[in-house]
Order: structure tokens, then sequence, then C-alpha cells
């Protein structure tokens, strides 16, 4: 007599951490510090050099801050709104003849 047996064991994987999730910056509340660095940064008087080593949740909180200053204190909530802080930001990026 021949007896065979199987086995069958099923993993279930879960991805918790979705790769196309934005991060969130919590720029609605900054910490002090990130608060008190990005104040004490001029935008306008960076050079090339100096805007690409500054970091990006600066370059976001100074243009969300103009952004609340036009709009009452509000957040951007709607998509349009939240295109037009892109374009914005995307604006403010110096140009290489810049440098």
């Amino acid at each position: 007599m021949l007896y065979q047996t199987f086995s069958l064991i099923l993993l279930q994987v879960v991805e918790s951490h979705p790769d196309n999730q934005n991060p969130d910056l919590r720029l609605d509340k900054p910490f002090p510090s990130l608060r008190e660095l990005s104040d004490a940064i001029n935008l306008e008087e960076l050079d090339l050099k100096e805007h690409s080593h500054l970091p990006y949740a600066i370059v976001v909180l100074k243009y969300l801050d103009s952004w609340r200053a036009n709009n009452n204190g509000r957040m951007p909530t709607t998509r349009k709104e939240k295109d037009e802080l892109r374009e914005q930001i995307r604006a403010g990026k110096p140009e290489l003849s810049q440098s």
C-alpha cells in the first residue's frame, strides 16, 4: 500500500505601507524649531546652490504660509487649491541662469 500526504500552506501578505501614499509632513502645525528655521530663511535672497541645498519641507512651508496669508489662514482643501499651491512652488524655483 502506498500513501501520499500533501500539505498546502497559504500565506497572505498585506502591504501596510502602500507606495503611493503621500507622506504627512505635519506642515499645518510645524514644530517650533522648524518654524524658527523657516522664518529665518528668505527664499528671494538665496542663489541656486543655496536653494538646492534647502530641505524641501522648508520650501513647502514657506509657500504654504504665503498661500494661507492670501486665503484667510485656510489650508488648501480642494484639488484646484492644491494645484495652485503646487504651481506657486514650481514658479518660485530659481532658474539655472541665476547661479
